[in-house]
């Protein structure tokens, strides 16, 4: 990246630690309305998961997390508000089929799960009001409307 476009954009969030902090940052940029150029003679050489072992629980959270504050930060409100919504509903359920299946063997739930599933909720919760400040300045500085951006991205 240009040293124009990161004095613009600024630099990876550290916010994020691990994963999704590289879409984070083109995300702003192309908010500010720069552009991307794909160029088929470079070549980056990147290891998925080398930080973590890809499917564990530690590389789960901060997928999640991280996708999600993307989302509170850079997406139209209502897709925010739904990654939100989400991962409230995401730790209920969990935690309800953590205890349905514990209660099935006749077995207390885990005091460990559920600390580390309340525990990822509450980091999650708590990165929230950064974000939302994040998403503001975000805004305040956009030449490409969220509406705009939302339909240049792939959908599932």
């Amino acid at each position: 990246l240009r040293s124009t476009y990161l004095r613009d954009v600024g630099l990876f969030d550290p916010t994020y630690f691990l994963y999704y902090e590289d879409f984070d940052l083109s995300w702003r940029g192309r908010s500010a309305g720069w552009t991307y150029r794909y160029q088929p003679d470079a070549v980056v050489f990147h290891e998925h998961a080398y930080s973590s072992k890809a499917g564990s629980e530690f590389f789960h959270y901060w997928v999640d997390r991280n996708r999600r504050l993307t989302l509170v930060k850079n997406a139209p409100a209502g897709v925010a508000a739904r990654a939100v919504v989400g991962s409230v509903t995401r730790v209920v359920r969990f935690l309800a089929r953590h205890w349905l299946n514990q209660a099935s063997r006749l077995r207390p739930p885990s005091p460990r799960v559920v600390r580390d599933q309340l525990t990822g909720f509450w980091r999650f919760v708590s990165a929230l009001p950064r974000a939302l400040r994040e998403r503001r300045r975000i805004a305040r500085r956009s030449t490409v409307s969220r509406t705009e951006i939302a339909a240049w991205t792939v959908h599932k």
